[in-house]
């Protein structure tokens, strides 16, 4: 369940991501980048057993991100977000809770072309 938890909240990351540098930008060397989203966290909720059928929510939570660039096409990322709280429940009862502060430090190179910044 925890590795296609974030395998969905990487996509959607990665799809406000793409959202938000679509905008034509030119950035030099020592430039500073500061963004905030919201992402959706979506857990698959897939248990391979049904006959144990724990589940967690999914949410909504704020996120910010900044990025220094080292060169026009080379950037630091940092992805920032409040602890969240997720509740943990078996068969529709709730059983838990788990707190989480998922920090991310990304390397990105952003591809040099007119009018749309893709990067990876």
């Amino acid at each position: 369940m925890k590795s296609s938890m974030l395998f969905r909240f990487g996509w959607a990351a990665a799809a406000c991501l793409a959202a938000l540098s679509a905008q034509a930008q030119t950035v030099d060397s020592g430039t500073w980048m500061v963004r905030a989203r919201a992402v959706h966290l979506d857990p698959a909720n897939d248990n391979s057993n049904p006959a144990v059928p724990v589940s967690i929510n999914s949410k909504w939570l704020p996120e910010a991100d900044f990025s220094y660039f080292f060169t026009p096409n080379i950037a630091a990322e940092l992805i920032l977000t409040v602890p969240q709280k997720q509740r943990v429940s078996l068969a529709g009862t709730q059983i838990g809770t788990l707190k989480h502060l998922p920090p991310t430090l990304t390397l990105q190179y952003h591809f040099p072309m007119q009018g749309f910044k893709p990067y990876v």
